[in-house]
C-alpha cells in the first residue's frame, strides 16, 4: 500500500484526495446533520423572506458576511421551491429558539453544497500557498490533503453546517494577495474575514507586520489598512443604517457576560485584550525585523488562537487552527492532528441521536439503519465531560507544539539558510543562538516567496 501510494503522481494524488473528501462529506452530510445550526440558518432565511432583514427578528446572531451568503441561498431556495423545514410537535429533543422545527433535507443539502465548495476553495489556496512556501507541488498537495481530509474539517462543514471555512477562505485569500504584493486587494479580503468571525483579527495583526516587512514602506501597509477599512464600511453599512450594529455583535458580546453560558470559553473572550496585546507584540517584531518566512508567520498567527482554545469553546472554533498547523508542516504537530481528529469524532458521537434526526424524520430509505447506528453510540452522550476535556487538551497541545517549533534549533537553522544561503546559515545560528524566536527575528529580507 505504501509503495502504491508513493507511486501516485501529484495530479492523481490530488484527484484521490478530492474524490475521497467529497464522498465522505456527502455521505456524512446526508445522514448526519446537526440541526441546531441549521435551524438558525432557517430563522435567517425566514426573516429575509419576510422582509425583516438579517436582524429584524431574533435568530441570526453573527456578523453580516455569512448572512449575505445566506441571503443568496434563501433566494435560490425560494426560486426552486425548496422548503426550509417543517413543524413537528414530538421531536424528542430541544432545539434552541425553534424547538418544533425540523430542517428539510433539501435545505440542509443546499447549505452543505455551499460549504463543500468553500472547503475545496480553502484546499486550493493552501495548495497555492504551499507551493510558494515549499517550492514542491507534491508537498503542497499533501498540505491541502491534511486540510481536506481532516475529520474536523469534514465534521464542521458537513455535520455542523458551520461557516468557519468561509472565514478561513477570506484569510488565506488575503495572505495570497500579500504574497503577490497586492496590499489593497488583500485588505478587503481581510475585512471580510473578521466580519465573518473575529478570530481573523489575530492573523490580521501579524499580516500587517508582514506587509511592512515586505517593503519597509509605511505607505504600502497603509494600502492594506485602507482596503480593510473600505470593505468593513461597505459590508457593515446596511447593518449600521438599519440600527442593527449591537445585534450583529451578539456572537461576541454575549460571551463577555459569563452568565449567558456555561462555557468557560467566555472567560477567554474577556481576556482577549491581553491576547491581542501579545499578538501586537509579535506583529511589531515581524515588522521591525523584516520577517518574511511564511512558516514562521504561521506559527505567530497560530499561538494566540491556540491559547484562546485551552479553555473549551464550541468545537467549530478549533478549525481555525488547522491551516496554520498545516503550514507548520512539522512532526511536532502530528499529535495535535490526532487530538483534533478525535475531537471531531467525539463531536459527532456525543450528539449522534440529534444528528441523525433530519434524515430519520424524513422517512428516506435506510432511515432505520441510521437510527440504529445512532442508538448504538448513544452511550457516548453521557461522556460530554470527556468531550470538553478533549477540547482543552487539543488547544494545549497545539500551543505547546507551536512553542516547540519556534524554539527548535534545526528549524531555525533551515529557515536562516533559506533566507541567506546555505553558506551563512550556521553563522547566523551561532551568532544569535538556538531557536527560531531568537534567530529568525533577525532576518531582514528574502523569505520563501517565489
Amino acid at each position: 500500500m505504501i509503495s502504491w501510494f508513493g507511486s501516485l503522481s501529484t495530479r492523481r494524488l490530488a484527484i484521490l484526495v478530492l474524490v475521497t473528501g467529497l464522498v465522505l462529506r456527502i455521505v456524512l452530510g446526508l445522514f448526519y446533520t446537526y440541526p441546531i445550526e441549521d435551524n438558525y440558518w432557517i430563522l435567517g432565511s425566514t426573516n429575509l423572506t419576510a422582509g425583516e432583514g438579517l436582524y429584524g427578528v431574533p435568530g441570526y446572531y453573527y456578523l453580516p458576511v455569512w448572512g449575505y451568503f445566506l441571503a443568496v441561498m434563501t433566494a435560490v431556495a425560494n426560486f426552486l421551491g425548496i422548503p426550509y423545514g417543517y413543524y413537528y410537535d414530538d421531536i424528542g429533543t430541544s432545539l434552541k429558539d425553534c424547538d418544533v422545527i425540523v430542517p428539510s433535507i433539501e435545505y440542509s443539502l443546499m447549505v452543505l453544497a455551499v460549504l463543500i465548495i468553500f472547503d475545496i476553495l480553502v484546499a486550493h489556496l493552501i495548495f497555492r500557498i504551499g507551493c510558494r512556501v515549499t517550492g514542491d507541488e507534491r508537498k503542497a498537495v499533501i498540505m491541502a490533503a491534511i486540510w481536506f481530509l481532516c475529520p474536523l474539517t469534514i465534521a464542521i462543514s458537513s455535520i455542523r453546517l458551520m461557516f468557519e471555512n468561509v472565514e478561513i477562505f477570506f484569510l488565506l485569500a488575503s495572505v495570497l494577495m500579500l504574497m503577490d504584493r497586492k496590499p489593497f486587494p488583500a485588505g478587503p479580503l481581510m475585512g471580510a474575514c473578521f466580519l465573518s468571525k473575529q478570530f481573523g483579527l489575530f492573523a490580521a495583526i501579524i499580516l500587517l507586520g508582514y506587509s511592512y516587512a515586505q517593503t519597509r514602506d509605511i505607505r504600502y501597509s497603509l494600502k492594506c489598512v485602507a482596503g480593510t477599512a473600505v470593505s468593513v464600511l461597505i459590508l457593515m453599512a446596511p447593518v449600521i443604517l438599519n440600527g442593527d450594529l449591537e445585534t450583529s455583535m451578539h456572537w461576541l458580546t454575549s460571551r463577555v457576560d459569563a452568565g449567558t453560558s456555561a462555557s468557560t470559553f467566555n472567560l477567554t473572550i474577556v481576556l482577549t485584550p491581553l491576547i491581542v496585546l501579545l499578538t501586537a507584540a509579535m506583529g511589531f517584531k515581524v515588522a521591525r525585523d523584516g520577517i518574511q518566512d511564511f512558516r514562521a508567520l504561521s506559527l505567530f498567527m497560530l499561538l494566540p488562537v491556540a491559547l484562546m482554545f485551552i479553555l473549551p469553546g464550541n468545537v467549530q472554533y478549533y478549525l481555525f487552527l488547522l491551516p496554520f498547523m498545516v503550514f507548520a508542516f512539522s512532526k511536532e504537530m502530528y499529535i495535535s492532528y490526532v487530538s483534533m481528529s478525535l475531537l471531531a469524532v467525539m463531536s459527532l458521537l456525543v450528539v449522534i441521536n440529534m444528528c441523525s434526526m433530519i434524515y430519520v424524520d424524513s422517512g428516506l430509505p435506510g432511515a432505520g439503519i441510521i437510527d440504529g447506528i445512532a442508538d448504538f453510540f448513544e452511550p457516548f452522550e453521557d461522556h460530554s465531560h470527556l468531550y470538553e476535556l478533549l477540547k482543552s487538551i487539543t488547544g494545549a497541545l497545539v500551543a505547546i507544539a507551536t512553542v516547540l517549533i519556534l524554539l527548535k534549533p534545526r528549524f531555525s537553522n533551515e529557515a536562516c539558510r533559506r533566507h541567506h544561503g546555505s553558506g551563512s546559515g550556521r553563522g547566523h545560528a551561532d551568532r544569535y543562538g538556538p531557536g527560531l524566536w531568537s534567530e529568525c527575528l533577525q532576518m531582514r529580507s528574502g523569505g520563501l516567496e517565489r
